[in-house]
């Protein structure tokens, strides 16, 4: 059988507006926070990427940057608080 040629763009739009579909039903806008530890330029290209993708898919983004020389039970204390926020519906570390 011969190979088939997969075209990535049109299947990620197919993906792309079923989710935007999904997140309109939700009755909600869901938010998303990133959080970024330290200073690293691949890590904060993502960033943007995650918030631009957020945005067109109509969700909320929240970027915390926070300084590579935390702790990590003040990292933790930082998710939980995080995570007791009711605004926040999902975490990306």
């Amino acid at each position: 059988m011969p190979a088939k040629l997969l075209e990535g763009k049109p299947i990620a739009e197919s993906i792309k507006n079923k989710l935007k579909q999904d997140i309109a039903g939700l009755g909600f806008k869901p938010v998303l926070a990133s959080i970024l530890v330290g200073e690293n330029a691949a890590s904060e290209a993502y960033a943007r990427s995650q918030e631009k993708i957020a945005a067109a898919l109509g969700i909320g983004y929240q970027l915390h940057k926070l300084d590579a020389k935390i702790k990590q039970h003040e990292l933790i204390a930082y998710v939980q608080k995080l995570n007791a926020d009711k605004n926040v519906t999902g975490i990306i570390i």
